[in-house]
């Protein structure tokens, strides 16, 4: 879909949503960049191990989008709209009557970086890190945040990100920011990010 005609499109269903149920799925970020667009009218999706997973908006997502922080096109965009994974879980313990299953202690980390390599490599470098200093401990990476180096360079971009990490995180666990500069040098986008 055009950009241009997805704000056209979203009126056009706005406007049939007030006759009838309306239900749309699509992955046009731009359908979503509008900021009167609430968290409760979103079901997320996501894959995973080949099982496909829909439910509400997970807390950060609906944070982020109620406090203007992201549009939900911008968290799509940042492959972070996200189900409530805790969410789906008790529902489905509900709904299958089963018990609660034992939890388990883990170091929780949100990570930022600039590249899709860095997406895939991230959660298996800092896993294998953990493993060598201390066998017994787990670490839940979060889905990495990829932003582009040139935006995180703009004015407020850094900061509205790890506000978003940190949302990711509950406000519990530990930020790892990784910029590898390929554009440029570390110490002057270091000093910009500041």
């Amino acid at each position: 879909m055009h950009p241009g005609a997805a704000g056209v499109l979203r009126d056009g269903l706005t406007a049939a949503s007030r006759h009838t149920q309306v239900i749309v799925t699509s992955h046009s970020p731009d359908l979503l960049d509008d900021k009167s667009i609430s968290d409760e009218n979103i079901l997320a999706v996501s894959n995973r191990n080949g099982e496909t997973i829909i439910g509400p908006v997970d807390t950060a997502g609906r944070t982020s989008i109620r406090d203007n922080l992201f549009t939900a096109g911008e968290l799509l965009r940042l492959s972070q709209l996200s189900p409530d994974l805790e969410l789906v879980a008790k529902t489905r313990k509900a709904s299958w009557n089963c018990s609660a299953s034992a939890t388990v202690d883990m170091v929780r980390l949100a990570a930022i970086v600039e590249g899709q390599g860095e997406c895939e490599a991230v959660p298996i470098l800092v896993r294998r890190i953990a493993q060598t200093l201390d066998v017994a401990l787990a670490v839940s990476v979060h889905p990495v945040l990829r932003v582009p180096g040139s935006r995180l360079a703009k004015q407020g971009e850094i900061e509205r990100t790890v506000e978003l990490a940190a949302r990711k995180n509950a406000g519990q666990g530990a930020i790892l920011v990784l910029l590898d500069c390929d554009d440029g040098c570390p110490a002057t986008t270091a000093s910009r990010a500041a």
